[in-house]
C-alpha cells in the first residue's frame, strides 16, 4: 500500500463520498497484531500508515476546537445547536468511528467497580459523599456549640431533630472489612470480571496501611489480572511506599486512575471551597493532582489512566484539550501513554442534592451532547482507551460504543454492593442501594449486555461472556 494522502479538504468535511484512506487501511492487515496488545490495541500504532491516520484524527479535532471552542457553549443553546449542526455536516461522528475501529477493532473491554467505602473527608460540592458530609459537619457544630447559624440557642426539641439526622447519616457510612472486600473482589469475578477498579473515600484511601492490605488483597483474588487503584492523588513517598510494600503476582497489572475533575482553575476551585475534615487537603491542590499519574508511573505503576467530569465547567473542548495536553505531556516525560481515559458525566442521585453548574443531563439535546464529546475525545486521542459507564442509559451506551472500547458492567455503586448482586444475577432483579452513593447508575445485566454486543457485532474482551451464552458452554 503506498503513502496514505490527507488534504485539507479531508480535514475539515471529513464525510466524503466513497471510501476514504482509512476505510481501505481498517480492510487491510498493514501492521495487525495477531492479538491485542496490553492497550488492546490490534494494530501496530507506529507503523507510518496507523500514525498518518492517527495524526489526521488529531488534526481534525485541532480544526474544530479552534473554530468552534468558545461556541460549545453549555449555557448557550444556539452555540450548542451550531456546533452539532457542523459536527455532522463535518462527519466527525463518522471519522471517530473509524479511528476507533482501525485501533481497537470491534472490540469492547470490560471493568467491574469495589466501592470499599463510603467515608470520605473531602467536600466537593459536585459529589453527594461531600454534600451529605459537609452538611451533618455543619450539624454537628451546632450541636457541639448549642446556637443555630444565626447564634440563637437550640432547643430541646431541635437539638434532638439534628441528633436524629446526624445519627441516621451515620448509619449509611460504610467500610467493608478486609474479608468482606475479598468476599467483594471474588463476587466480581464470578459476575465474569477479570480487570476490577477499587476505590474509596479517606477511610482507607488516606491511609497507606489500610490501602496495602485492600489493593495485595485485590492483587490477589483467584481470577483478577488487573487492579485499577483509584483512591486520590498522592505524592513521590507515598507512590513509592505504595508500590514498595505490594507483592504483585506474575501476570497481573496494576493501575493508577485519578480524574482531574476539571481542567478550569476557576471552576475547581469553587467546587473545593470547603475544606476538607482532616488534614488531608491534596485534593484542593489542582497542580498537584495534574501530574499524579507521572509520580505513579515514575514509582513503577504498570499502567495510568485519566478523567474529566463533564459538567463542572461550561466548556467541553476546554476538558477535552486539557484532558489531551496531560496525556501528551505524561507521554512525553514518562515515555508511557495513558491506558485509560474515563469520561464521566456528572448527575445526582435520588434524594441527594448536588451543586454541578452545567449538568449536560438537563439539557434540551443532552443524548447528542454526549455523543459529541465522546466522539471529539476519540478524535483527540486516538490511541487511548475511552471509557463509557453505566452513569449514561443503555441506549445511549449503544451509541457511544462507536467510540469508547471499554466500559463498566453490573455496577454497585456502594460497599458490599458486588456481594448482594450476585442474589440479582439468579432472580434478574434489581436491588436498591441504602448507602450513600457516588453517582446514579443504570446497571445492565450482563447476559442481556452480551447478547446485546454481539448482535451487533462486538468481541468482547476482559470478561467471562461465555458464561451467560449457552452455546458457547458446549
Amino acid at each position: 500500500m503506498g503513502e496514505l494522502e490527507t488534504t485539507e479538504q479531508d480535514i475539515i468535511t471529513a464525510e466524503v463520498i466513497g471510501e476514504t484512506d482509512i476505510d481501505r487501511l481498517i480492510k487491510t492487515e498493514v501492521g495487525r497484531l495477531p492479538h491485542p496488545d496490553g492497550h488492546e490495541h490490534i494494530v501496530d500504532i507506529n507503523n507510518h500508515e496507523i500514525q498518518a491516520q492517527i495524526w489526521r484524527a488529531r488534526e481534525i479535532f485541532s480544526k474544530f476546537e479552534d473554530e468552534l471552542g468558545e461556541k460549545f457553549d453549555l449555557t448557550s443553546e444556539e452555540g450548542i445547536n451550531e456546533v452539532l449542526r457542523v459536527a455532522k455536516e463535518r462527519g466527525i461522528y463518522r471519522e471517530a468511528e473509524q479511528i476507533r475501529n482501525l485501533i481497537y477493532g470491534k472490540n469492547i473491554s470490560i471493568y467491574g467497580v469495589s466501592y470499599l467505602s463510603n467515608v470520605c473527608n473531602q467536600n466537593c460540592k459536585y459529589c453527594p459523599m461531600g454534600v451529605v458530609n459537609w452538611e451533618n459537619w455543619l450539624v454537628e457544630q451546632q450541636l457541639q456549640i448549642g446556637k443555630d447559624p444565626k447564634g440563637e440557642d437550640l432547643s430541646d426539641e431541635r437539638r434532638q431533630e439534628l441528633t436524629e439526622k446526624v445519627t441516621n447519616y451515620r448509619k449509611t457510612l460504610r467500610t467493608m472489612s478486609i474479608d468482606e472486600a475479598k468476599e467483594d473482589y471474588q463476587a466480581l469475578v464470578e459476575v465474569g470480571h477479570t480487570e476490577i477498579c477499587i476505590l474509596s473515600g479517606e477511610e482507607i484511601g488516606a491511609n497507606l496501611t489500610k490501602l496495602w492490605d485492600y489493593t495485595q488483597a485485590a492483587l490477589d483474588t483467584p481470577g483478577v489480572r488487573e487492579v485499577i487503584l483509584n483512591m486520590g492523588s498522592y505524592d513521590d513517598h507515598e507512590c513509592n511506599a505504595i508500590i514498595a510494600a505490594l507483592d504483585i503476582p506474575e501476570g497481573k497489572k496494576l493501575q493508577f486512575r485519578i480524574f482531574q475533575e476539571t481542567f478550569n482553575p476557576n471552576e475547581y476551585s469553587y467546587y473545593m471551597e470547603n475544606a476538607p475534615l482532616s488534614t488531608d487537603d491534596s485534593k484542593h491542590d489542582m497542580v498537584g493532582r495534574f501530574y499524579a499519574q507521572e509520580r505513579a508511573v515514575n514509582a513503577g505503576f504498570d499502567e495510568v489512566g485519566i478523567g474529566v467530569l463533564f459538567g463542572l465547567s461550561k466548556n467541553p473542548l476546554e476538558e477535552i484539550d486539557g484532558l489531551q495536553r496531560q496525556a501528551d505531556l505524561l507521554t512525553y516525560k514518562s515515555g508511557k501513554e495513558p491506558k485509560r481515559c474515563a469520561l464521566p458525566f456528572g448527575n445526582e442521585p435520588e434524594n441527594q442534592h448536588v451543586d454541578i453548574k452545567y449538568r449536560v443531563s438537563k439539557l434540551p439535546r443532552a443524548a447528542e451532547i454526549t455523543e459529541l464529546i465522546y466522539a471529539l475525545t476519540r478524535l483527540a486521542m486516538p490511541t487511548v482507551s475511552v471509557v463509557s459507564s453505566e452513569r449514561d442509559e443503555p441506549e445511549l451506551l449503544k451509541k457511544l460504543d462507536k467510540y469508547a472500547n471499554h466500559t463498566t458492567l453490573f455496577v454497585h455503586p456502594g460497599p458490599k454492593g458486588n456481594i448482594e448482586s450476585l442474589q440479582e444475577l439468579a432472580t434478574h432483579s434489581d436491588r436498591k442501594i441504602t448507602t450513600v452513593e457516588q453517582a446514579k447508575v443504570t446497571r445492565r445485566f450482563p447476559d442481556v449486555a452480551i447478547r446485546d454486543w454481539q448482535e451487533r457485532g462486538y468481541n468482547i474482551l476482559g470478561f467471562d461472556w461465555q458464561k451467560y451464552v449457552p452455546e458457547a458452554q458446549k
